[in-house]
């Protein structure tokens, strides 16, 4: 939702992030295939190999592979989102607030995560072409949202089968209307809020992406899985909606720097070597825009 906001109203893209998150993708993932042939390579079969070195084309990453593909889309929804009025805005939002995990509960793939992305920029165009809107007016009251998701979610645990739980659990995950209400809210919260560790801020947000990369890889998943017993507490005990924040603040200040010495890299890579590229590409998406 942060970069979307920002997203919705500029012109254009800037190509050169299109190769940032390609490469730091495929950095991280070669790494961690370096890291993993050299001190045990037996968790290296073919198709892992594979996975690694493709990747972002190998969907190992289901974020990366569809955001790429949405980013270039930016622009085409950029004029179109500019052109509507609220109340079309509105309209559209609630037209695919049902069928988004509606499509994702029967169908598993690129397609549907793209629809996550269009889905939130036609909800952020709403946000933003809506001043004072009921999202923004009862921010305040985002912990009502995240007392009935985790009562549910017990709810759904305790009287449905584990492999029940698990496959609605993956398949419709954030998509559901309390979910994105409670986003929105939390979201206006933060807007509303006066920083005061703006650089704290500022590098654990640079660092976001590179620590997601590293905590979702095919190769790292299950090590710290097994670490922590996450499934084992995930399956037999309703303390894993305590133990979950926990991991995520450890493993997120764990991975920080890391991230940022990858983020770091890749900067000075893609600023070397495809900075001119990256120029003539923005420049072809303005006219394409200018012409249509």
């Amino acid at each position: 939702m942060i970069t979307l906001w920002f997203m919705v109203d500029r012109k254009g893209i800037k190509f050169i992030r299109f190769i940032e998150i390609t490469l730091q993708s495929w950095i991280v993932s070669v790494l961690f295939l370096v890291f993993f042939i050299l001190y045990d390579s037996k968790v290296i079969s073919r198709e892992i190999f594979c996975t690694e070195f493709f990747t972002p084309i190998k969907q190992q990453y289901w974020f990366v592979s569809a955001f790429l593909v949405f980013y270039l889309m930016i622009p085409l929804l950029q004029k179109v989102t500019n052109s509507l009025t609220p109340e079309t805005a509105k309209f559209l939002w609630l037209l695919f607030t049902p069928l988004v995990p509606i499509y994702n509960y029967y169908q598993q793939n690129v397609g549907g995560y793209l629809m996550d992305f269009i889905y939130i920029f036609l909800f952020i165009a709403y946000l933003k072409s809506n001043k004072n809107n009921w999202f923004e007016r009862n921010r305040n009251y985002f912990f009502i949202g995240i007392i009935v998701i985790i009562g549910l979610e017990m709810i759904a645990k305790i009287y449905l089968p584990p492999e029940r739980f698990i496959d609605i659990y993956i398949k419709i995950r954030g998509r559901t209307l309390i979910t994105i209400i409670t986003a929105a809210m939390i979201f206006y919260c933060f807007l509303k809020m006066e920083v005061k560790q703006k650089k704290l801020i500022y590098w654990g947000g640079k660092a976001s992406f590179g620590i997601y990369l590293l905590h979702e890889n095919v190769l790292f998943r299950p090590l710290w899985r097994k670490i922590f017993y996450v499934d084992s507490w995930y399956f037999s005990s309703n303390v894993y909606v305590i133990l979950h924040p926990i991991l995520i603040v450890f493993l997120f200040l764990f991975l920080i720097p890391i991230s940022l010495w990858i983020t770091n890299l890749v900067n000075k890579i893609t600023m070397k070597l495809f900075k001119n590229i990256s120029k003539k590409v923005d420049g072809l998406f303005n006219a394409i825009l200018k012409n249509n």
